[in-house]
């Protein structure tokens, strides 16, 4: 960057100077990035102006990012940029826009936000979507309001935050099942899915009445993800004077599993006859004769008709139905799309070659479709989704990640981890959440790509491995204390990445591991944690250590900051001779602010002739910056005369060039 005010070099003006960090937002360099994030932040309102600019006009996808990032940390003026920016064309900067909103959490983005859920794009509505859920409870009466829209997308994201927001959104959810509007009533109980509330329990089992067969449909798969929670109400409603409800209870019933055996059982004694056959065979096998009029009625203008012939030709599972119900995918109705993609994941393995191609379609929904469809598959998707992680198409890579995530095939592991450095972030972004769904299998290669040359690697591997909390800690504990020498040093190092204090005591036994090179990388990770209570261990550590092993702990003291001060004037013994030097070593690293601590901690050693000796000879040795520390404390307490005696024994003026470099003594 160019200097502003040393003399000798131009002036830089305040505009120059934001340009040129917004410059530095692409850098190889990822320290660099967030440094020059940090400082456009820091600068603020200023900035606003020239970020906007770079958003609309700089080619370069981390460009945009960071600066969308950087405009929501800012907040205040730069959140009418991000709405504005929600009005554009440009669909990635909408997507950027949506997540530094997600940053600010300013309410008056809400509006603009529930207008991005009926964007023609998915990954616009998908951002927005999760933006909105950052603002909890104070989007809920928007939320609720908009489920009014005409826009049927709209009114579906808005029905799947609702659900997502828990208790608080329970009740115009309720409301919501009671509207005449048969979409409405769709779109509510796909949302109280989610739910573990009674009240809305029984009011889904109250939807087996409804008047629409799409209804019943939608609340039984509601009460089957509910699960055991909905067994006792359910089992109730068997005995429901209205058959449509006790067909749809023995429905549910059987499909949620063994615990409501008993129940449906019971069913095969019902007086009627049907209810007793549909207990028995609930699906009924159409046959391939069925096939080709149902390809027809794909192209019917009625969406349930359409929806219907979709989920028709999934239990089928013919082949000669696959091109079509990817191009069902395509649908203008989000029913549609998804009912054809269930049914591709119905007809299995079959659907691959076809599938594969779709990845390429001009149409993006058919493209999410097909990487769901194909994770739904798992196994044998795998290979065109990995090479779908080698082609040009950043979206088609994207989709890729997102799908081999699904599927949580440890053999994938190390493509994901390659497209941790992929040139687009949100290619980077989806192969990071495709790792974190994988889950503990990603654990041991992810502990070593903490090592890789690239910034990008490291960075997303080290927010994966926080991510996973006690589901990495745990095992990085145990290959630290069990594991051979290499993968110990690893594990030490992910320790003191991911700084989870829970780990101080498997770090602080590790110090006496009888690998020199383990226990460097153990003192680093304490150093990182930053507890103080581990100074303890390390010191006590240092009694036993080479000299080179000292010399390095010299370095990474200071990190644990001045409450470490005390701790190691402890050990300035006469018994810890061998080491004194170094630990006063430790001190001077602290420069001459430490003098202030070293006095007020005067009653570690103040009865300790040799501690005097060292901690005086290193005051001494910071010269005429120690003495105001040192006539600080002899006029603020007059009476402790015992220290006072010591400090007017410290010479006022240190030599030109003081040293008290620990020798390098031999044992």
């Amino acid at each position: 960057m160019t200097p502003t005010s040393n003399e000798g070099f131009p002036q830089q003006s305040r505009e120059e100077e934001i340009i040129n960090l917004i410059s530095e937002l692409n850098d190889k360099s990822y320290q660099k990035r967030q440094e020059a994030a940090n400082m456009l932040t820091q600068i603020g309102n200023p900035a606003v102006a020239c970020l906007k600019n770079a958003l609309l006009n700089d080619p370069d996808d981390d460009t945009k990012y960071w600066a969308t990032i950087i405009l929501g940390r800012i907040g205040d003026t730069a959140i009418n940029v991000l709405i504005e920016i929600l009005g554009t064309s440009d669909k990635d900067l909408k997507i950027f826009a949506a997540r530094a909103i997600g940053e600010a959490l300013d309410p008056r983005a809400l509006p603009y936000l529930v207008k991005a859920l009926g964007d023609k794009s998915w990954s616009v509505r998908k951002n927005a979507a999760a933006c909105m859920i950052k603002f909890g409870d104070a989007a809920i009466k928007i939320l609720t309001e908009s489920l009014a829209s005409t826009n049927e997308d709209l009114r579906y994201w808005a029905s799947k935050i609702l659900g997502d927001m828990g208790q608080n959104a329970i009740d115009p959810l309720i409301k919501m099942l009671k509207s005449e509007n048969k979409d409405m009533r769709f779109f509510a109980t796909m949302a109280l899915s989610k739910a573990q509330d009674i009240r809305a329990i029984r009011q889904l089992i109250n939807c087996f009445r409804d008047e629409s067969w799409i209804i019943r449909k939608s609340a039984a798969d509601a009460l089957e993800q509910i699960g055991e929670r909905a067994i006792e109400p359910l089992t109730i409603a068997l005995s429901h004077e209205d058959k449509d409800v006790r067909y749809w209870t023995t429905r549910v019933l059987g499909k949620i599993g063994a615990k409501s055996i008993q129940p449906v059982l019971m069913l095969l004694k019902d007086d009627d006859t049907e209810v007793r056959h549909l207990s028995k065979k609930i699906l009924a096998n159409i046959g391939v004769l069925a096939v080709d009029p149902l390809i027809k009625i794909l192209k019917n203008d009625d969406k349930d008709m359409r929806k219907n012939a979709a989920e028709a030709l999934g239990e089928i599972r013919s082949v000669e139905a696959v091109v079509p119900l990817i191009e069902a995918m395509g649908d203008e109705s989000w029913f549609v799309r998804k009912t054809a993609a269930d049914a591709l994941a119905n007809i299995g393995a079959s659907a691959i070659p076809e599938l594969t191609r779709a990845l390429m379609s001009d149409n993006e929904d058919v493209k999410y479709w097909s990487t769901v469809v194909l994770g739904a598959i798992g196994r044998e998707a795998l290979t065109p989704l990995i090479e779908a992680l080698r082609t040009d198409n950043k979206e088609i890579r994207f989709f890729a990640a997102e799908a081999l995530g699904k599927i949580r095939d440890p053999q994938v592991i190390p493509y994901l981890l390659e497209a941790l450095r992929d040139k687009s972030w949100p290619v980077r972004k989806s192969a990071a959440d495709a790792l974190e769904e994988i889950g503990e299998a990603a654990i041991g290669p992810l502990i070593k790509a903490l090592k890789n040359e690239n910034n990008d690697i490291r960075f997303w591997t080290k927010r994966i491995l926080r991510n996973f909390g006690d589901l990495a800690i745990v095992p990085l504990e145990h290959y630290l204390l069990e594991g051979d020498d290499d993968l110990k040093i690893y594990a030490a190092y992910a320790l003191g990445e991911i700084r989870n204090e829970r780990s101080l005591t498997v770090l602080m036994h590790a110090l006496n591991d009888g690998n020199e090179w383990v226990r460097r990388y153990v003192v680093s990770a304490l150093a990182e944690i930053g507890n103080v209570e581990a100074v303890p261990a390390i010191l006590e550590s240092m009694k036993k250590e080479s000299d080179e092993m000292c010399l390095l702990n010299i370095k990474i003291m200071r990190k644990f900051g001045k409450p470490a001060v005390a701790e190691i004037i402890r050990y300035i013994t006469p018994e810890n001779e061998r080491i004194s030097s170094y630990l006063v070593g430790m001190l001077k690293t602290f420069g001459p602010e430490v003098t202030g601590e070293i006095i007020n901690s005067a009653d570690l050693f103040i009865d300790s002739k040799y501690a005097c000796e060292k901690l005086a000879a290193l005051i001494e040795s910071f010269g005429d910056q120690a003495a105001e520390f040192i006539n600080g404390f002899a006029a603020a307490n007059p009476g402790r005369q015992n220290v006072i005696s010591f400090l007017s024994g410290i010479a006022r003026h240190a030599p030109k060039n003081p040293s008290i470099t620990p020798r390098i003594q031999k044992r």
